[in-house]
C-alpha cells in the first residue's frame, strides 16, 4: 500500500508506506535515525576527551565555554536561517526567559563541565554529570 502526500510546494513531501516501513523520498526513517544515533554518539563519546587535551594545552574552562555555546549558536543560527527562519521571531516578553535559559540552562552547566574535566579524569567528571541527578533525587 503506498500514501502520497504533496506539501503545498510539491517539491517535498511525505512519500508513503511502502513494506510497513515509512518513506521520505525513498530513504526510510529508519535508516536517518541510526546514522544520526551513530553520529550522536561518537560526537558524544569524543567531546570529552577533546575538550579534556584542549583544557590540557592551556585554554581556560570559562573560554572554552565561550568558544563552544558561541559556536553551538551559530551552527543553529545558519541551520534555522536555511530551513525555518520564521522560528527565529521571539517575541519581546519572551527575552529575558531566553537570557535566564541561555546562561543558567546551557553556558552555566558547560562551563562546570569543563571546570569538572580540568581538574578531574574525564572519566569521573562523566560519572559524576550522569549520575548526579540520580543523586539529587535520592537526596
Amino acid at each position: 500500500m503506498t500514501i502520497t502526500a504533496v506539501t503545498p510546494d510539491k517539491s517535498v513531501g511525505f512519500a508513503g508506506v511502502v513494506d510497513g516501513r515509512r518513506r521520505w523520498h525513498g530513504r526510510s526513517y529508519a535508516a536517518r535515525g541510526y546514522g544520526q544515533l551513530l553520529m550522536a554518539a561518537t560526537l558524544f563519546g569524543l567531546a570529552g576527551s577533546v575538550a579534556k587535551m584542549v583544557l590540557d594545552g592551556g585554554i581556560e574552562p570559562a573560554r572554552l565555554t565561550a568558544l563552544r555555546c558561541t559556536g553551538a549558536a551559530l551552527g543553529l543560527l545558519v541551520v534555522l536561517v536555511a530551513k525555518s527562519p520564521a522560528l527565529l521571531r521571539v517575541a519581546r516578553r519572551d527575552i529575558p526567559i531566553l537570557v535566564v535559559i541561555s546562561l543558567c540552562g546551557a553556558t552555566l552547566i558547560q562551563w562546570l563541565y569543563f571546570v569538572a574535566i580540568d581538574r578531574l579524569p574525564v572519566g569521573l567528571a562523566l560519572l559524576f554529570e550522569f549520575t548526579a541527578p540520580l543523586i539529587v533525587a535520592l537526596y
